[in-house]
């Protein structure tokens, strides 16, 4: 199954590329919840469910059982992925009578390998209109590029769903293409829902000034927040249960930490300059980020099973 696209994070050399030399600009709303899609296979009328890279095969799965009842593989485009956000619970809450929906963002036709813009299909807004709990992610702007930076930042000061600040914005371009000849999609991020931190640098002098800087940053990036991120996928997945204890340690430490070291690497990477290579550089990130990936997911499981015994 093919992955949804990796969104390039601004200020980032890629992302800022895009927006200036992009010729239109679709600005929706990034939505926190689980990244989930479909499609009817070439040649079958069988709809296949996915979150993000895996395939959802449980009828019983709340996403699953909502295709299955919900959407009509003859109404589906052959050959084309559906690509959105099924609202669950996460870091960001919604109105209740958002959740359990799915949120269309993009589509993907397979046999051309190319996304294409879902707003502009006349047979899938069709679907969208006729199939309970669809819906199409919240456009802010669709039109000729932005002037400034700030006027597309300015978007997630409100969110459409509810009004109170969204988690950020997501730009797009569907006839732009990088150098390697790919599309790239650019997201902004409220501050608000950031996943750092300021810190203060290490006053400990038996390190490097390399070493020094490397535990500054992971300091900075391997926070509760971007840990909760990371447990909310794994749980979407099915990788770790909803209910987490100190029993299931062993478990999350096998997961988490290479997850959430790998997301803060991809997402910040770039703040680091240092005279190392990349692979001595994440060698030092990997080695301190465990630790403290460890030390904060002990805490964060801790209050959870306090929170449960409060509400028992």
């Amino acid at each position: 199954m093919k992955k949804y696209h990796s969104l390039i994070r601004y200020p980032k050399d890629e992302a800022v590329t895009m927006l200036e030399n992009c010729s239109h600009m679709l600005i929706t709303e990034k939505i926190d919840g689980q990244n989930a899609s479909f499609k009817r296979d070439i040649g079958s009328m069988e709809i296949k469910t996915f979150s993000r890279r895996m395939e959802i095969v449980e009828d019983g799965h709340p996403f699953r059982k909502w295709v299955l009842e919900n959407i009509d593989p003859l109404e589906l485009i052959e050959g084309v992925i559906y690509f959105g956000e099924w609202l669950t619970k996460h870091r960001r809450i919604y109105d209740e009578k958002k959740y359990l929906q799915f949120y269309l963002y993009d589509m993907y036709i397979e046999p051309l390998e190319v996304y294409v813009n879902p707003y502009e299909s006349i047979e899938t807004l069709q679907l969208v209109v006729n199939t309970d709990g669809m819906n199409v992610a919240p456009v802010y702007y669709d039109g000729p590029p932005l002037k400034s930076v700030d006027d597309i930042k300015a978007f997630y000061v409100e969110s459409l769903f509810d009004g109170k600040p969204a988690e950020g914005v997501v730009v797009k371009d569907y006839n732009y293409r990088d150098r390697f000849g790919q599309c790239t999609m650019v997201k902004f991020i409220n501050p608000v829902f950031e996943e750092s931190k300021e810190v203060k640098k290490s006053s400990n002098r038996e390190l490097s000034e390399n070493d020094k800087l490397i535990l500054q940053w992971v300091h900075s990036h391997i926070t509760e927040e971007r840990i909760e991120k990371t447990i909310m996928k794994l749980q979407d997945e099915g990788s770790l249960p909803s209910q987490l204890t100190m029993h299931l340690m062993g478990d999350m430490m096998k997961l988490v930490p290479k997850e959430v070291i790998s997301d803060a690497i991809e997402e910040e990477l770039d703040e680091l300059d240092l005279p190392l290579s990349g692979k001595e550089v994440i060698h030092s990130i990997n080695k301190s980020g465990q630790k403290i990936v460890g030390e904060i997911l002990r805490r964060y499981v801790k209050q959870k099973e306090s929170e449960v015994r409060i509400n028992e």
